[in-house]
């Protein structure tokens, strides 16, 4: 009697280039990157057909090429990952180290959890803490009384005092339905809320300088709702981000493997796709190329 061989799941990483070239760019370097130390890596690009070239085939095993004309066009890519784990990765990323092999062991043999994410720094990022009222600055009196008297590593604040603990540029994730569930209600609370004019029509009773930063929409989705999504921290070496602090962050275990950096934002104006229905610099989701 033959015995039947279980197929394993599918595992391969996923990016997402949008609305101006120099992400597209970006995304063919980095995933390039991960090929010069994985040649088998599984890669998916999503993008437009007016920027793909076919010399680039050999690097993606899916190219994707009818796509919202947006900024945030990830948030509607996520969820249809041809993966059973997947690794979304920012554009703006490249792989330094040939442990990206071992990236998927982070989740793969872990049933408690279905997300795995590195979490933002507060001494690097614009806005990791705020409440109802303002963002507050990690440095400052009396916001660090705040910050340091609140129990903000949940996604529930204490003493009015909330944290964006996630960076959502790079992050692991399984293909299950309350994953998929939780992914989506994510693209679509942030259409919802990028759609409003925060001097005008700001419906949350947050700050309004909240408005762009899709980090936002995704603490709102999981406060709001108990998706059941459970997430892990990672060592920042995944996603490694500019400013970081090798000293603290670092150790001769545990070195950069992807370096997250930032494309000059004169750069990306420069070089946006042109299209009569898109009137601004964030795009549009109603609009496909």
């Amino acid at each position: 009697m033959v015995g039947t061989q279980l197929s394993q799941p599918s595992k391969g990483f996923i990016y997402v280039a949008s609305l101006t070239k120099p992400y597209f760019d970006a995304a063919i370097q980095s995933a390039d990157s991960i090929k010069d130390f994985w040649p088998d890596a599984k890669i998916t690009l999503f993008t437009h057909k007016d920027w793909w070239d076919e010399k680039y085939r050999d690097i993606f095993d899916n190219v994707i090429l009818d796509i919202p004309v947006h900024c945030r066009a990830k948030l509607w890519a996520l969820e249809r990952t041809p993966y059973d784990l997947t690794c979304f990765m920012d554009a703006d990323t490249f792989c330094e180290s040939e442990d990206i092999r071992h990236i998927f062991d982070q989740l793969e043999h872990d049933d408690e959890y279905d997300m795995a994410m590195t979490c933002n720094r507060p001494y690097n990022a614009k806005v990791v803490y705020f409440t109802n009222d303002k963002e507050l600055r990690h440095w400052k009196e009396p916001d660090k009384s705040m910050i340091k008297d609140a129990v903000v590593h949940k996604w529930e604040g204490d003493k009015g005092v909330y944290r964006f603990k996630w960076h959502c540029g790079m992050f692991l994730y399984k293909n299950n339905e309350r994953t998929l569930k939780m992914l989506n209600m994510w693209y679509q609370n942030y259409a919802e809320q990028i759609e409003m004019n925060p001097n005008k029509n700001w419906g949350y009773p947050y700050p309004k300088t909240l408005w762009f930063w899709d980090t936002f929409a995704f603490w709102r989705t999981n406060f709001d709702v108990d998706y059941q999504v459970n997430i892990k921290e990672i060592h920042a070496k995944w996603n490694y981000i500019s400013g970081y602090r090798d000293t603290e962050e670092l150790d001769d275990e545990n070195q950069k493997v992807f370096w997250h950096y930032t494309i000059p934002k004169k750069k990306i104006d420069n070089e946006q796709l042109e299209h009569p229905k898109i009137t601004n610099s964030i795009g549009r989701f109603d609009v496909f190329r």
